[in-house]
């Protein structure tokens, strides 16, 4: 997914951000694959093996307003961050520290994605009608019930 309306008056800001986040994200595959390998895992080896493993959807739409895009976003990461706390809760079973340490900083980073692509994909009219409710680590992505005050 893509921004492609450089209309938008946060264009700038959004493929800023975006660019820096995919960075992060791009960043942790090698930490992961290695420690995957070290503890006698295998790796992942080809697109078709990554789509029978793949936990969140993709998106193939020809374009998304920005507001939408930064709420599906915020969705999926919310998703990767509930799978990497429960990876990091197997880590402690298994006392793998090593593995833990990397989840925790993934962790963190993923909380800051998440708190930013909320934030930047803030509805403002509805902001301005209710308190706005950032989504519960535990809640479904889009679930509104199980929300936190911000």
């Amino acid at each position: 997914m893509c921004i492609r309306d450089s209309s938008n008056p946060n264009y700038r800001h959004y493929r800023r951000m975006l660019g820096e986040q995919g960075v992060q994200l791009f960043e942790m595959t090698d930490p992961l694959a290695e420690r995957t390998r070290k503890i006698g895992g295998t790796t992942l080896r080809s697109i078709s093996h990554i789509a029978r493993l793949q936990r969140i959807l993709d998106s193939d739409s020809q374009y998304v307003v920005p507001h939408e895009m930064l709420t599906e976003l915020c969705d999926d990461n919310t998703q990767l961050l509930a799978s990497m706390r429960a990876a990091h809760s197997l880590c402690d079973e298994y006392g793998d520290v090593a593995t833990a340490g990397l989840l925790k900083n993934w962790i963190d980073c993923a909380e800051e994605r998440v708190w930013f692509l909320f934030e930047a994909g803030r509805d403002k009219t509805r902001d301005e009608q209710e308190e706005y409710l950032l989504p519960s680590y535990d809640a479904a992505p889009g679930s509104k019930s199980d929300a936190q005050p911000l």
